[in-house]
């Protein structure tokens, strides 16, 4: 149909959020489509796919995919054609920053959260600060000391994150601990287990250190956040 359309002088494109799913990718690619629409913040990872996608293998997986006789067999040549991607670290110098100004909680989850799905780590970034406010509902985050540790567990994650944002001046977290000046976000995978719990009990026990949070709050910059918390925490 698109080499069709292509001999009679017209453009073919996909709209819809399929446009956006990773694991479809390689085929819609190779399927030779003009342009692929989707909600904004999907691009990002979308073009940072594309480009490490060979071309020419994704045609032949096309052609692949047209001699399948139903869908159980085109997901088993998506499965086979798509290489197992590398695991990212839950730190990463790419989810750190310091002196942001935010006004409000919502501003900071929600440029953490899109954050993420620029660098990849999630294709769903509404979907997932969804997940995060759903948990901040049941019970605010702020755990004094001027911190807070939005988290959730969420189907919505790529790679499991740990998210900083220290503050330019403090904002209320509407909580009886305080205002805010360190947000330290946790997105872990549906499928970690009870390690989100591991990992959210080590930094709220390093958090009651006063060294540690003095040394928090006074790192000139995110690669010395970054640096600390290698040194302090270990998952």
């Amino acid at each position: 149909i698109v080499t069709t359309a292509h001999q009679r002088g017209k453009w073919v494109g996909i709209c819809g959020e399929l446009g956006g799913e990773s694991r479809y990718l390689p085929l819609l690619l190779g399927l030779g489509l003009d342009e692929l629409s989707m909600s904004s913040p999907r691009i990002p990872a979308v073009k940072s796919q594309l480009r490490q996608l060979d071309s020419e293998a994704c045609r032949e997986l096309a052609r692949q995919a047209c001699e399948c006789r139903s869908a159980q067999e085109i997901e088993a040549l998506l499965t086979a054609f798509t290489p197992e991607e590398d695991v990212r670290p839950l730190l990463a110098l790419e989810n750190i920053f310091v002196d942001q100004d935010f006004s409000n909680k919502e501003q900071a989850i929600q440029f953490l959260c899109g954050n993420l799905g620029v660098n990849g780590r999630t294709e769903h970034p509404f979907e997932l600060e969804e997940d995060v406010w759903q948990r901040e509902e049941i019970v605010t985050t702020g755990v004094g000391f001027g911190v807070a540790i939005p988290h959730t567990k969420s189907q919505w994650i790529r790679h499991s994150s740990i998210s900083i944002a220290r503050l330019a001046k403090p904002i209320d977290w509407q909580s009886e601990m305080g205002e805010v000046e360190l947000v330290i976000m946790l997105t872990l995978g549906a499928n970690e287990g009870m390690n989100h719990v591991k990992v959210f009990s080590q930094l709220a026990r390093k958090l009651v250190n006063k060294n540690f949070r003095q040394s928090l709050f006074a790192a000139q910059d995110a690669q010395s956040i970054l640096t600390l918390l290698e040194t302090e925490l270990t998952f």
